[in-house]
């Protein structure tokens, strides 16, 4: 049978079997409230509208094409992809970012020639994982288009915006995405490698970041499908 290989820092029993999400989207964005870098200056995300200029980290005006945004409803059904991560103000260094961040688990940040996204980040302490528990009955996530995949400054830190297009799909408003530009556009992603998982990270960003690199042991789980796949399971 033909295996597919999962990375987790959660433990599991020896003989679990264990239902995993695959068909969940995942989104790229940043919550309400976020302070994006523009040539006016910082302007809460939710307040950008088409054809508004942002600036690029190094500092070029680029043209926002399109604003995704999506409310997540805090209750029972509610994805645990979808909760935000939470950085804290300094958690980056250099007193950045320069206040409280949240962005959902999937957004990448730059840090030492590397996409990194968020969850790899987590290290339980200045970046966590935001619990439904602490979540108001709602929260909205904003992503900002513009031409290319670009990075832009959020609350003083450097984020990307949207690549790709099957992202799209996931917003409240894709309607209005289609209903503008007839379909949907393929963006191309930046050639900075991405790293999806903290077994992915140099030892440096490790480092900076307080976190340690897993050991695996294998295991099996099932999938939404039923089949079985392995489990690269962390175990400290």
């Amino acid at each position: 049978m033909g295996g597919s290989f999962l990375l987790t820092n959660t433990s599991y029993g020896s003989s679990q079997n264990i239902t995993i999400n695959t068909t969940d989207p995942y989104t790229y964005c940043f919550l309400a409230g976020t302070q994006i870098n523009t040539p006016e200056g910082e302007r809460l995300v939710e307040e950008i509208a088409i054809g508004d200029k942002v600036l690029a980290a190094d500092g070029r005006e680029l043209t926002v094409r399109w604003m995704g945004h999506e409310t997540i409803y805090n209750g029972i059904g509610a994805s645990v992809h979808k909760t935000p991560v939470k950085i804290s103000s300094g958690a980056m260094g250099d007193g950045l970012p320069h206040c409280d961040l949240y962005v959902s688990n999937a957004h990448a940040f730059l840090i030492d020639g590397h996409l990194v996204v968020a969850s790899a980040l987590i290290n339980g302490d200045t970046i966590t994982s935001v619990p439904f528990a602490e979540l108001p009955e709602s929260y909205t996530y904003w992503h900002i288009e513009t031409d290319a995949h670009e990075l832009v400054v959020a609350n003083g830190v450097v984020a990307e915006t949207l690549s790709g297009a099957p992202e799209r799909k996931d917003f409240d408003n894709y309607d209005s995405y289609i209903a503008e530009f007839g379909a949907d556009r393929i963006i191309p992603p930046m050639a900075y490698p991405r790293i999806k998982d903290v077994a992915q990270l140099p030892d440096a960003i490790l480092a900076r970041f307080g976190l340690e690199r897993p050991s695996f042991g294998w295991e099996q789980l099932l999938d939404d499908d039923n089949t079985t796949v392995c489990l690269a399971q962390g175990k400290g």
